[in-house]
């Protein structure tokens, strides 16, 4: 009995220290939540909670692609698109952590177009093909012509989604 139970907590430790290395310093959003708010928020509830009771602004544009490439242009501002599926588990992470950071959100919309296309959309299955996205979640970055300047593949906590696209904002 003493052995499951030593192995039993031996898993829950892990498994929580696996979760903190996830988060980051930086995503005070999903800090901020108990861990009862933090399994609802990840299994889909909608809740809204934060150390202030702030409220994050959606990071996504409801724009169609097109007006924001033309939008883009117009300001000479750079694009992203972000990929995601619903069956995708880090891609709902990033939904309910990194894009909902203060600072990834504020950062955003001084700087930048974002935009979220589902893998059924047919801009997105055209895309899919042409920028070779073999998986999820993966952004790509846009100049305001419309080329390609960066990518990234995979989880990322807001910490490092902000360091990315501060990044980028100085290349350009």
């Amino acid at each position: 009995m003493k052995k499951i139970f030593g192995i039993l907590v031996f898993v829950l430790a892990m498994l929580n220290y696996s979760f903190a290395q996830e988060v980051g310093e930086g995503d005070l959003y999903m800090q901020s939540l108990t861990p009862a708010e933090r399994a609802a928020l990840l299994s889909g509830s909608q809740i809204i909670t934060s150390e202030e009771e702030y409220i994050v602004e959606d990071l996504f544009t409801r724009l169609p692609l097109e007006e924001v490439k033309q939008k883009a242009k117009a300001e000479k501002k750079i694009y992203y698109i972000d990929f995601s599926a619903e069956w995708c588990q880090p891609c709902k992470l990033m939904d309910a952590t990194t894009f909902r950071d203060y600072e990834v959100v504020k950062f955003t919309h001084e700087n930048f177009y974002a935009v979220q296309l589902d893998m059924t959309d047919f801009d997105a299955i055209e895309m899919q093909a042409m920028y070779k996205i073999a998986a999820l979640p993966t952004i790509l970055f846009f100049d305001y012509n419309g080329n390609l300047i960066d990518r990234a593949t995979g989880m990322q906590t807001g910490t490092l989604f902000l360091s990315k696209l501060k990044e980028i904002k100085l290349k350009s």
